[in-house]
């Protein structure tokens, strides 16, 4: 799944672009997947990256808790994410 914003940063046009359940392991059965938000700008230049991980002991939260969070990371410009685990 993926869903677009559109935020500004320096007289230049971001689209950030999310992208939903990328999955990057599994474990036990369990398949392991982030939700990653990514600014779509001209730049070659290295990015930071943030890791969002939610709160919930292992029994209650969702990586989709984050989604805003990341987003708003994304207009800033940085290539946000957000986790779930095990």
């Amino acid at each position: 799944m993926s869903t677009l914003a559109h935020g500004s940063q320096k007289n230049s046009t971001l689209l950030i672009e999310l992208q939903e359940d990328i999955v990057i392991g599994k474990i036990a059965g369990v398949e392991l997947s982030i939700n990653i938000a990514l600014p779509e700008t001209t730049t070659l230049e290295p990015r930071p990256v943030v890791i969002l991980i939610h709160g919930g002991g292992f029994i209650a939260g969702d990586k989709s808790s984050k989604n805003q969070q990341i987003l708003k990371l994304s207009k800033l410009g940085f290539v946000s994410t957000s986790a779930i685990y095990r």
